[in-house]
């Protein structure tokens, strides 16, 4: 999936695409994991939909991550990338009790965007990358959105967590790709930014 990018962008930026996120040629995913019922039909973290076990691999045993985030600790990651050519997959824990405050998906966000950036920064190449940049570049969906938590209120899930995105983005000096596969969803998070990077201008012109 290409990017559209600009060398003049002077640190992290948010992008939000309409599309698949394992069509996204970047340094880190994170796919959504909360808790479910095992086969033993005990509560545990660490599930997975059938939609993302094949970018997990042997990570994933009878649909549950080895190694889960939760609660405490927002994001694992649980594969190892090879720059853009084969991503890094993070899990970041989607919540599972279906009311959980924003903060709740904004602390996965930050989480993820700080600690993916950082391993990817670590781990720069030279070799050419989709913005013409060595600056991190990390793509999530919209956690919390599908099996997570706040399916039934991804208004007020998508207004918060864009304005998450764009802050830890400058913040940590990652690019972000936000990528949502629902055309609604896509055309909302944009006017989201826009009012965003709005409302950045004219405080900077009021300075």
């Amino acid at each position: 999936m290409h990017l559209p990018g600009s060398m003049s962008l002077m640190s992290g930026h948010l992008f939000v695409v309409h599309g698949d996120l394992l069509g996204v040629a970047c340094d880190a995913i994170v796919v959504p994991s909360g808790s479910g019922v095992d086969q033993a039909r005990s509560v545990r973290a660490g599930h997975v939909t059938s939609a993302w076990v094949g970018e997990l691999g042997p990570a994933v045993q009878d649909g549950f991550l080895d190694d889960a985030p939760d609660a405490s600790r927002p994001v694992v990651r649980v594969v190892d990338g090879d720059g853009i050519r084969r991503s890094a997959v993070w899990a970041g824990f989607s919540g599972d009790r279906g009311d959980e405050p924003l903060e709740f998906y904004t602390r996965v966000v930050d989480a993820f965007i700080a600690q993916a950036g950082a391993h990817a920064r670590a781990d720069s190449e030279s070799t050419p990358r989709p913005l013409m940049s060595q600056r991190p570049l990390v793509a999530m969906p919209l956690i919390g959105s599908g099996e997570g938590g706040r399916r039934d209120d991804r208004g007020g899930l998508l207004l918060g967590v864009v304005a998450s995105m764009a802050a830890a983005a400058a913040r940590e000096d990652v690019d972000v790709v936000l990528v949502l596969r629902d055309a609604t969803a896509y055309a909302a998070a944009q006017q989201a930014r826009s009012r965003i990077e709005a409302r950045e201008l004219w405080g900077e012109l009021s300075t």
